[in-house]
């Protein structure tokens, strides 16, 4: 009986401190919104934006972009004529990186 309140504390702060670092250990979450993969412009402006969750270094072909303190990003960018691939990749204070790849035509 006297070991019952301890480790029921223990417990209780283990399962909190996994609440509160779940997303770190995670890794970066990254959703990219305004382009799909495959698609087709018209205009060679396209506005990129979306968040990254977890970040601490973000780059769009390898240029760094700035992350807000709400893990939102927002980016213009200005395709070739034809065939253009953007990369974005995003890293935490971990090393772990994710990258996504996008296929776009100016037409």
């Amino acid at each position: 009986m006297s070991l019952a309140l301890p480790a029921f504390l223990f417990v209780i702060i283990l399962g909190y401190t996994y609440y509160k670092t779940k997303n770190l250990l995670g890794g970066v979450i990254l959703k990219v919104d305004g382009i799909t993969d495959g698609q087709g412009f018209d205009s060679p402006e396209i506005k990129l934006f979306g968040s990254a969750k977890n970040a601490t270094l973000m780059t769009i072909n390898g240029r760094e972009i700035f992350v807000d303190k709400d893990a939102n990003f927002e980016e213009k960018l200005l395709l070739l004529p034809g065939y253009n691939i953007i990369e974005v990749k995003a890293e935490d204070k971990f090393g772990k990186k994710i990258q996504k790849d996008y296929q776009l035509t100016l037409k």
